[in-house]
């Protein structure tokens, strides 16, 4: 998709709307709780094609959206209500120009993407800008005007566009406009406006009078692009402009600090032909800028004194606009949709000068405990496409290692959800020499999981229990804790399907530390898992439902151990059957291991299932039926019902016995095979 503008509502998880190029405006999910975003996640908010969108802060299913290149009308404005489904047209002068005329015969000219917006210091109040500036208070059923015509309003660039034998004028083709607006976010009556003949202009009285302030450094007839004033600091604001439609790719970004009495240009670091069209201020972090070129984006840590390609799998790509929302970084893209960066923290611990030069563990962002349903699917292999269930249809995805060992589903027809787990970003000055660990404990220094990697062999024990290496180059690293405690032991040589591996259960919501360990030296960042907003779960609920989670872990774990034990003491057993087959003692011994041996698989075959590779032909043994009491109980946040303790009880017992048999058959039946091969002189089993 092309994007024009981009902006979010405050739901959880927040939804994105932009508007696109041939096409209509949308409105998408940053994350669903099917575990991925799809097409049919997404709605149509009103307009289309061109413009800004605008929410209602005070009703957010309020949605206003231009649409000039999707109806009648020069300046189409569309409202939309969600709730009904309901479009209105509130274009501010609904008077049909026709394709022949040239913009010099419109009443109020609008640019093909004019500013939108509501106040957030007057919330129910609408602005809108054409060759003027209008004002709504009713949702568009009445303009009051605001401004004069602030731009050249030069009559050689008004006249129409195309001929002689077709007029070309669709909507676009209009000039001398306002094409960016926005207010202060300190003081209520100060507005910033730029246009795309050139002029960048600002009035401290509600757009009543204006003073023209544009930067001495800035051409003739460039396009003002974005005004971003600051979240920091009243009377500081940025500007993007461009001049490509004049043959020149220079960028063009600024900064005022006095109200635009003075402007630095600040572009060091954005390469001479990379022309700029969006520059944002973080709104937590001053000073840590973000601007979008015709190639991609941009950060800066230093207020624009220097400039840095955000790369990772970021696409060549431009970025006509892009947004800050909470600690995410929302962009639009002209042909290759919308891209998001899930956590900021890293780049505003820089911008603030909290690194250092050593190993810096950076600070993490509150988490929500979040539970999307993973539907069920094919077992995924490495090299080819799998699918799993998505609401009320299938994604297909391939699997991906990850640098510290997690598998990371990348979707063919779908988006990711952001990481349902909390991202440990930390920077090494070297390589770790000897060992990497990472734990998280809880607020009574509890260890919820830990993770340790051996430099010297990254596929020590440590580490193999979970599969996850603890990433210790020099540079950034990341590693992923999926939130989740320690999971059941595992039995070797067991294969499951991707939705029946056991996982330990979820974090609660509450006071954490995680701690990084390098070489023996020991750094900490505080964690808060917060509970998910949607819900209202009493957190004696959670606190229910994790105990008994722990509970069919824990049994799992010891039903895996104790198939582990018989596993080992049948297979030496077996072993010794066979050395002594040609031996004096070899009838009393075969004899001996074959009670043993049946026994011992007879209690195996109560613990799991051993009889089949299908798990069509499979019955439901002992660890089958913990582990789908682990999907009854956790599928939702909250209490587990009445028959979730039954069963467990039930099964508990039932392991309890099999636990007990198997001593008595060590006890008794491994002993008298002890005993024969004793009386061989040969050593025994145990």
């Amino acid at each position: 998709a092309q994007l024009y503008h981009v902006t979010t509502d405050n739901a959880y998880p927040f939804r994105i709307y932009a508007s696109q190029q041939d096409n209509s405006a949308v409105s998408i999910p940053s994350a669903t709780v099917n575990g991925t975003i799809h097409e049919r996640d997404s709605y149509t908010p009103g307009g289309g094609e061109s413009g800004y969108i605008a929410l209602k802060p005070s009703d957010p299913d309020i949605i206003v959206a231009g649409g000039i290149g999707s109806g009648n009308f020069n300046g189409r404005l569309i409202k939309y209500n969600h709730r009904t489904g309901q479009w209105k047209n509130i274009t501010v002068w609904p008077d049909l120009a026709g394709m022949g005329s040239g913009a010099g015969s419109l009443k109020y000219r609008f640019q093909w993407t004019y500013p939108i917006f509501y106040s957030r210091h007057e919330v129910d109040t609408l602005y809108v800008a054409g060759n003027r500036i209008f004002r709504s208070t009713d949702d568009g059923m009445t303009w009051e005007i605001v401004s004069d015509d602030i731009t050249r309003n030069d009559p050689s660039k008004l006249g129409p566009s195309g001929g002689p034998i077709t007029k070309d004028n669709t909507g676009a083709e209009a000039y001398c406009t306002i094409f960016a607006l926005a207010e202060s976010p300190q003081e209520p009556n100060t507005l910033w406006a730029g246009t795309d003949d050139g002029l960048v202009k600002i009035s401290k009285d509600r757009g009543k009078t204006w003073e023209d302030i544009t930067p001495p450094a800035l051409p003739e007839w460039a396009l003002i692009s974005i005004i971003d004033p600051s979240e920091h600091h009243a009377g500081t604001a940025y500007v993007a402009a461009t001049r490509y439609k004049s043959d020149d790719t220079t960028p063009y970004l600024f900064k005022t600090s006095d109200y635009g009495k003075t402007w630095t240009t600040i572009t060091n670091g954005i390469p001479s032909t990379d022309f700029t069209r969006t520059i944002r201020e973080d709104k937590a972090q001053q000073g840590l800028l973000y601007a979008g070129t015709e190639t991609g984006a941009y950060v800066s840590f230093d207020d624009g004194a220097n400039w840095q390609r955000l790369g990772g799998n970021f696409p060549v790509a431009p970025v006509y606009d892009l947004i800050i929302k909470g600690h995410s970084l929302v962009v639009a893209t002209h042909g290759r949709s919308i891209w998001m960066l899930d956590d900021l923290t890293p780049l505003r611990q820089m911008a603030s000068g909290r690194t250092g030069n050593g190993v810096t563990l950076f600070e993490l962002p509150s988490k929500v405990r979040f539970n999307p349903v993973i539907g069920f699917g094919g077992s995924p292999q490495k090299g080819y496409v799998s699918y799993h269930a998505a609401s009320t249809s299938h994604v297909s995805y391939e699997q991906v290692e990850q640098p510290d060992g997690t598998m990371k589903n990348v979707y063919v027809d779908a988006a990711a959800n952001p990481y349902d787990g909390v991202i440990v970003s930390y920077y090494l000055p070297e390589a770790a020499k000897q060992s990497a660990d990472l734990a998280v404990v809880d607020n009574q220094g509890n260890t919820v999981r830990s993770f340790t990697t051996k430099v010297a062999d990254a596929s020590s024990e440590e580490s193999a229990a979970s599969g996850q290496k603890v990433p210790a180059a020099a540079g950034v690293n990341r590693f992923h804790w999926d939130m989740r405690y320690e999971p059941a032991a595992t039995l070797e040589g067991q294969e499951l399907a991707d939705w029946d591996k056991p996982v330990g259960p979820k974090a609660l919501p509450g006071s954490y530390t995680v701690r990084l360990t390098i070489d023996g030296a020991t750094h900490e960042q505080p964690l808060e898992i917060v509970p998910d907003p949607r819900l209202d779960t009493p957190a004696e609920a959670l606190q229910e439902q994790l105990d008994l989670l722990l509970k069919i872990r824990d049994r799992l774990s010891d039903t895996n151990r104790a198939v582990s034990r018989v596993r080992k003491v049948r297979t030496q057993v077996e072993d010794w059957e066979k050395r002594v087959k040609d031996s004096d003692a070899a009838e009393s011994v075969q004899a001996a291991g074959k009670d043993a041996r049946e026994a011992l698989t007879a209690i195996e075959t109560e613990l799991v299932d051993t009889t089949t590779d299908s798990p069509l032909m499979a019955p439901s043994r002992l660890f089958e039926k913990l582990n789908a009491l682990t999907e009854f109980v956790s599928l939702a946040e909250g209490a587990p019902a009445k028959q979730g303790y039954e069963v467990f009880d039930e099964l508990s017992t039932r392991l309890d016995d099999l636990l007990e048999t198997l001593d008595g058959v060590i006890s008794s039946k491994v002993r008298v095979f002890n005993e024969a091969i004793s009386a061989a002189k040969l050593p025994p089993v145990g």
